[in-house]
């Protein structure tokens, strides 16, 4: 299983490049659960399934990324 097809199936998040999971965006089975972008020869957005992106284990993620990023830059 992909890390996508995760997200897809509720198991799971994924930072993607914006063109791989475009489609799932557009149809609603995923969403960007925040609108942090980084700039970079590749886009990435972190999404998970509709629904969950408030979810404690997902805030979690999030935040940790956001500090990872943040550190980064």
């Amino acid at each position: 299983m992909t890390a996508l097809q995760a997200a897809v199936d509720g198991v799971g998040v994924v930072q993607a490049p914006l063109p791989l999971v475009a489609h799932h965006l557009q149809s609603g089975r995923l969403v960007a659960p925040f609108a942090v972008t980084m700039r970079s020869k590749q886009a990435y957005r972190l999404v998970c399934r509709r629904g969950e992106e408030d979810l404690p284990k997902i805030a979690r993620f999030r935040r940790w990324l956001k500090a990872e990023v943040a550190e980064a830059s």
